[in-house]
């Protein structure tokens, strides 16, 4: 893992960027990474978010934060916790040598105390830095840790430079110094030792001109004169070279950056600095408004600088012929072509001889006629470097290709915040203002020309408004301040600028795969874009041509290399594709692909296989989605809800989108021209839902209408509405479960359907809550004995189930050695709903081995990862909840332990086994705060109410209900409703949160 702090907040891993989250997120991480491994108290990280005035929710604020930087960060620290909760404030459990700043620091350290290898350290330190520290992180602490580290880095490469050139090495030290002079101007230490190097390198006329541009700085800005130090060394110059004059800078002819600044493109700066350096000829592609022109020119200056080259550049986008590039090569050249002569043998007999810089700017609509003159002229002249920048290559022999993707989140952010407070100056940006901005680049795909038009409307519109604006309306990203260049006049101009050179075919299909809003792979598109007069055969070659001229972007998905139009070009694509008049007929072959993939799925055999492939489609989110939506208004609702049928699970699979997949089910349940076994499957999924929900009284009678129907339609699904009824009776504590288990568990055992073993989990778990340990886990290797016929593996649910008939037997040992492997497979289980069972087993194995600060651990990590997830999701693990209030009761944090229990207990959810322990767990409140007559009637009554149902004591309280009068005979009459007590151990709660706040 490589925290980083210099440029963006970022984390690596094996070389993949992890991304953090939004502006805010980005400053929790980072305010944890100021101390790695420490505890930071809450209030130091809101005062290092919101500075001296913190909102309100402030502390809630930066509880989500931490919670999601949890989730996040969970599969990087293999099962160890990432953020830990203590003594007030929260530590991220990193190493200091993972975090860039840290190592910085680290090698400074060293080099002060260190007689040998101090240049070595100096250089390790200075080589950790990629930018500005913090950048695109708000606020005065972000300001003061930048302002602070960049002096830091100016005295370590002072202190550097000192010790290369007493070595004699000042090349190393003029290409560095020259950069960070440029950074910061006013540098008089930085100045010195550039000068010195430039003199030790025989280059006293250049060492002269910086001092005049130094001094220029200086004098115009601070009006004062240089220091003593710095005025004394250019007259040592001078004194030894009287007749030195101030050599001429490098010559510059056409057009500018113009921007002083160059934001989230140092690597990218580095890179084709790097590629001129070995190749003679470099290309930068890119979509239109991806920041190719304003890259070359920058990496142009900085390669003259280094070089001391002349540069040429050339914009190319106003001419339409190679005749005229030459002429304006010419013309920079103040040169002639003779009458009638060739253009391009003009041009190299008027280049100079020497090492030159030629940018050739916006050539790719002459890529094609402009090939062989390069060819030519770097034939010529040796000593000639191109770059050209261009949305496809010239395809040359010898051609570096450097692709330009647009601008990551924090650096687009970066660019987007500074953008828009050049354009009101009196725009707050502050930590909101960078959320709002992170999602309008998200919106604009980090599009450099597309953030500067947006940026410039925030003198028009509220940035929040701008966003949602946004959503809908690309053209309102208008140039206000006037452009030469007619292809950045609007974003619809900078793709219309490609899209002319497009022959038709590419044009079709450039237009049909508008109709992907989530990306796609080349199979996808031959299915959905093959209609006349395109063929599917033909898709592949033209998708070549389309991504080499960036008009199709490839990006790699977990499962592999996907392809995707930029949204700035899918709306411009989508507009052509409403022009042809194609769109209707595309988005019916958009509905026919879905339909036919979510078939495919279904028919696999195997229920592992079919999750699989559910899992597959994540990255088509979105495109399920418009099938959807167009299928249900466009006279297909049947097939919508056949689509919905088959593939609901996937909202399972991806809990984010569990309420928008729970609409579509809603919606395709009211649709009636639906085949029968369509119907039964939407009813099912409905049944499942609402005992998702908690409706566990609904979700039985639901489930029992429609059993018959299933097992005349979809017999694989029978097995899971059996199991679910039987899970459904034992949430709600009824007895009657216990006399079904048998007749459904002896068909279970002759069945050849895997889904057949989901009963026997489902039996095996019920009868656990019952006490019946022995029972349960004759059942558990009855199961295991069926899956190795069907050749399936035992489920991690399984497996927990088995841990916790052990641990009731009293079998730790087992357990322990089984909590050990559940541990390894817990991310192989696919829902998020069911990771409940895996996690509760090893919380009670934990507890029962005595180990409570690592049971405590692992349920604190689940309470902050239900924080990210639905609140139908979280519903599902109320046990767990009620774990976490105990397990705060006996760390001593009673108001907190409270305030958990209460939010359990208050929550209707249909989880009234669980939430009954927490009536127990109310009892066990009151006896620690001693209320001795609140916790005597709060533990009576939930040992009658336990007796009354016959259940046991709940696993992971052994040891812990002394003290609390439960020696004697339960109560007579033994108290039936469960809920009443569930609700008079509320009110306690209730009334001792009051009395703990007053206190």
């Amino acid at each position: 893992m490589d925290f980083r702090m210099f440029g963006p907040v970022e984390l690596w891993v094996g070389g993949r960027l992890v991304e953090l989250g939004p502006a805010k997120q980005r400053c929790v991480a980072a305010a944890l990474l100021w101390a790695p491994g420490q505890v930071v108290p809450l209030e130091t990280l809101t005062d290092r978010i919101w500075g001296a005035h913190p909102p309100r929710e402030a502390r809630s604020t930066v509880y989500a934060h931490v919670n999601r930087l949890r989730g996040v960060l969970k599969p990087h620290f293999g099962g160890r916790a990432a953020i830990e909760r203590r003594s007030g404030g929260y530590a991220l459990n990193v190493a200091p040598e993972a975090v860039d700043w840290c190592r910085f620091r680290a090698a400074l350290a060293s080099a002060r105390t260190s007689t040998a290898g101090r240049k070595e350290l100096l250089r390790e330190a200075l080589a950790q830095w990629r930018g500005a520290p913090l950048a695109g992180v708000a606020g005065a602490w972000a300001a003061d840790v930048r302002g602070g580290l960049e002096q830091q880095r100016i005295g370590a490469a002072v202190q550097w430079a000192d010790l290369e050139l007493a070595d004699g090495a000042w090349e190393p030290v003029v290409g560095e110094l020259r950069h960070l002079l440029d950074e910061h101007p006013l540098a008089e230490a930085v100045a010195e030792r550039l000068i010195r190097a430039l003199v030790s390198a025989g280059r006293s006329a250049e060492a002269v001109a910086c001092y005049a541009e130094v001094r220029r700085r200086i004098v115009d800005e601070l009006g004062v004169e240089p220091d003593s130090r710095l005025r004394a060394l250019y007259q040592e110059i001078l004194a030894e070279e009287p007749r030195v004059a101030v050599a001429a800078a490098p010559k510059w002819r056409g057009p500018r950056a113009h921007l002083d600044r160059l934001i989230g493109r140092e690597a990218e700066l580095g890179a084709v600095s790097d590629a001129l350096a070995r190749s003679r000829l470099v290309t930068i592609t890119g979509a239109g408004g991806s920041g190719k022109t304003t890259l070359a020119l920058h990496a142009a200056a900085e390669v003259a600088r280094a070089r001391w080259l002349d540069v040429l550049a050339v914009a190319l986008a106003p001419l339409r012929s190679a005749a005229q590039a030459a002429d304006a090569l010419l013309e920079l050249l103040e040169a002639r072509a003779p009458v009638d002569a060739d253009h391009w043998l003009a041009v190299e007999e008027a280049f100079p001889d020497g090492a030159r810089l030629l940018v050739l700017d916006n050539c790719e609509h002459l890529a094609a006629e402009l090939a062989g003159p390069i060819r030519g002229l770097l034939a010529a002249r040796p000593r000639l470097s191109v770059l050209v920048t261009s949305r496809q290559p010239l395809g040359i022999a010898g051609e570096a290709l450097l692709p330009l993707a647009p601008l990551p989140e924090p650096h687009a952010v970066e660019l987007f915040a500074e953008r828009a407070a050049q354009a009101d100056p009196e725009l707050r940006v502050d930590a909101d203002f960078l959320d709002v901005a992170g999602e309008i680049c998200r919106r604009l795909d980090g599009l450099p020309l597309a953030l500067e038009l947006a940026a410039s409307r925030v003198r028009t519109f509220p940035v929040a408004e701008l966003a949602a604006r946004l959503g809908t309306d690309m053209d309102l990203l208008l140039r206000t301040t006037g452009s030469d260049d007619d292809r950045h006049a609007t974003l619809t101009a900078a793709v219309d600028w490609s899209y002319r050179d497009l022959d038709e075919a590419e044009k079709v299909l450039l237009a049909r795969l508008s109709t992907f809003p989530g990306g796609f792979r080349p199979a996808d598109a031959e299915a959905v874009c093959a209609a006349p007069p395109l063929c599917g055969k033909e898709i592949a070659g033209l998708l070549t041509t389309l991504v080499d001229r960036s008009l199709v972007q490839p990006y790699q998905a977990e499962r592999g290399r996907r392809l995707r139009l930029l949204e700035m070009i899918r709306a411009f694509a989508h507009r052509r594709l409403l022009a042809f008049g194609d769109a209707e007929a595309t988005a019916h072959r958009h509905v026919d692909h879905w339909l036919t993939v979510a078939r495919r799925i279904d028919a696999l055999d195997a229920y592992w296989d079919r999750v699989d492939e559910l899992r597959g489609l994540a990255p088509d989110i979105e495109n399920l989605f418009r099938c959807l939506e167009f299928g249900d208004a466009n006279g297909r609702a049947a097939e919508v809800a056949e689509i919905v049928a088959l593939t609901f699970e996937l909202w399972y699979l991806l809990p984010a989108h569990l309420t928008r997949g729970q609409l579509w089910l809603d919606r395709a349940l009211r649709t009636t021209a639906t085949e029968p076994a369509t119907r039964a499957l939407l009813r099912f999924h409905h049944a499942l839902r609402l005992g998702f929900d908690g409706a566990n009284e609904a979700n039985i009678a639901v489930m029992s209408e429609v059993v018959a129907d299933l097992r005349r339609y979809r017999p694989r699904e029978l097995w899971e509405a059996r199991a679910n009824m039987i899970t459904a009776r034992s949430l709600l504590l009824d007895p009657v479960v216990l006399e079904e288990i048998p007749e459904v568990v002896v068909e279970a055992l002759v069945s050849d359907r895997e889904e057949s073993l989901i009963v026997l989990s489902a039996a095996s778990s019920a009868l656990l809550g019952w006490g019946y340990y022995d029972e349960a886990n004759e059942l558990c290797d009855s199961y295991v004995r069926r899956a190795i016929v069907l050749d399936r593996p035992e489920s991690p649910v399984q497996q927990s189930i088995r841990i916790e008939a052990l641990l009731g037997r009293g079998d730790w040992e087992t357990a322990r050695s089984l909590a050990t492997r559940l541990h390894g497979e817990l991310p192989d289980v696919p829902h998020a709903a069911e990771h409940q069972g895996p996690l509760r087993a090893l919380a009670f194995t934990y507890l029962a081995g005595g180990e409570v600060e690592r049971a405590a651990r692992l349920v604190s990590e689940t309470m902050a990862w239900l924080a990210t997830v639905p609140r139908a999701v979280a519903s599902r693990y109320s046990v767990l909840e009620v774990l976490h209030a105990d397990l705060l009761r006996r760390r001593g944090e009673l108001k907190s332990a409270v305030e958990v229990l209460r939010a359990v207990l208050d929550r209707d959810d249909g989880q009234d086994r669980s939430r009954l322990t927490g009536v127990l767990v109310a009892a066990l409140i009151a006896r620690d705060r001693g209320d001795t007559r609140d916790a005597d009637r709060l533990a009576r009554l939930w040992d009658g109410l336990r007796h009354g149902r016959g259940l046991p004591e709940p696993l992971g309280f052994t040891g812990q209900l002394d003290g609390l009068g439960l020696g004697g005979p339960p109560l007579e009459p033994l108290p039936t409703d469960v809920r009443a007590g569930i609700a008079e151990a509320a009110a306690y709660c209730a009334q001792g949160s009051r009395k703990i706040s007053a206190h």
